[in-house]
């Protein structure tokens, strides 16, 4: 299907869950609230040309290769997300926004050695498969948020490992669960002795995070540093990612 005048295209009140528009332009066709399109399991907007069987006539744009060209399916939610966000329509067009990444994430190589190998691995650990994972491609920032804070409560429960120490001490005499724990004695004493130093690994978390100069207590050298440096960047990572998610949510 081709359009000789987009611009002047209007469609209004209309069901296009089963409509196909691949090889076709559809960046500046006007699109009214009242469309109803596909959904997928998120709630986001999908087109038929991801679901419909690929042994009919109508499909033979979309093969490539004997699958599914979903490169063809990305540069189709592409020029939905540019239509919505042209119009200032953010909501739906974040919806395509999630279509348009999953079909990159789906797309993987396509030639090489080894091929079935990295497009399983692209399709679940490449960069996009985690963006994916951590924020909805930018689409949701409670994702980012849940692990920003477990990022926090994992680090915390790791650092009393290799030890925590007090920071004026320069760590020397860093504390691990094996140390405060005394053989022999009894058990309450124990725990609360654990439970005080797990208390010192979340502070230590928290400051690490943070970037705070002035903290309490720091991880002992070398490993305790090295788990530093790794939430570091996990929870920079996801705070960024939150901020994505806001700016792409809440945009004027």
């Amino acid at each position: 299907m081709s359009f000789s005048k987009p611009q002047e295209v209007v469609f209004d009140d209309v069901d296009l869950s089963r409509a196909l528009f691949h090889n076709c332009d559809v960046s500046e066709i006007w699109f009214t609230s009242s469309v109803r399109w596909g959904k997928r399991e998120n709630g986001g907007a999908t087109v038929f040309d991801e679901e419909i069987p690929l042994d009919q006539d109508e499909t033979r744009g979309l093969r490539r290769n004997g699958e599914r060209d979903f490169r063809a399916l990305a540069q189709i939610y592409q020029q939905l997300k540019k239509n919505y966000d042209s119009r200032l329509d953010y909501w739906t067009g974040n919806e395509f926004h999630f279509g348009e990444m999953e079909m990159k994430r789906l797309a993987g190589p396509t030639e090489g050695r080894l091929l079935w190998v990295r497009q399983h691995l692209h399709r679940r650990i490449s960069p996009v498969a985690l963006y994916r994972y951590t924020s909805d491609y930018g689409n949701s920032f409670w994702k980012p948020i849940l692990y920003l804070l477990g990022t926090l409560v994992l680090f915390g429960a790791l650092f009393p490992l290799p030890g925590v120490g007090v920071k004026r001490q320069g760590a020397k005499y860093a504390e691990t669960y094996a140390t405060v724990w005394q053989v022999g004695g009894q058990w309450s004493p124990n725990l609360w002795a654990e439970i005080r130093l797990a208390a010192k690994g979340e502070i230590t978390s928290a400051d690490t995070a943070t970037f705070q100069r002035g903290a309490e207590y720091v991880p002992a050298y070398p490993w305790g540093q090295v788990l530093a440096i790794i939430e570091t960047l996990l929870t920079s990572t996801a705070f960024a990612l939150f901020l994505l998610a806001i700016r792409r949510q809440f945009r004027r």
